[in-house]
């Protein structure tokens, strides 16, 4: 049996098939979960209301999707180069603690009336 959501679903493989996945989430109340996600990493994924919504945020996307995929089919590198790391000491506190602070906050209570 072939729905409009099959229909709806044929329409996005034929238009982002090449990078996405796409399927639908059926539940109890409403049209269901459209989701999509990259062939080339499973764990970008993309869940909309409708397949409009679905298609706009792949459209979003498609830059990353253009990006992984042209990488692992060149085997170099492309897009962000990484920035130089963190400093190797870490930064210090500018105020001291006092007893004033210690004291505050052993008096101090999780729960508020």
């Amino acid at each position: 049996m072939h729905t409009h959501a099959d229909e709806l679903l044929d329409q996005l493989s034929v238009a982002y098939g090449e990078f996405w996945e796409t399927w639908l989430v059926p539940t109890a109340i409403g049209a269901g979960v459209w989701c999509a996600r990259l062939h080339a990493d499973h764990k970008h994924y993309i869940n909309a209301e409708s397949p409009a919504m679905l298609q706009t945020l792949m459209d979003r996307d498609d830059q990353l999707a253009r990006r992984a995929y042209s990488s692992a089919a060149t085997g170099t590198r492309q897009g962000i180069t990484p920035a130089a790391g963190p400093a190797a000491t870490p930064p210090s506190t500018s105020a001291p603690r006092d007893a004033t602070t210690a004291t505050s906050e052993t008096g101090a209570r999780g729960d508020v009336a």
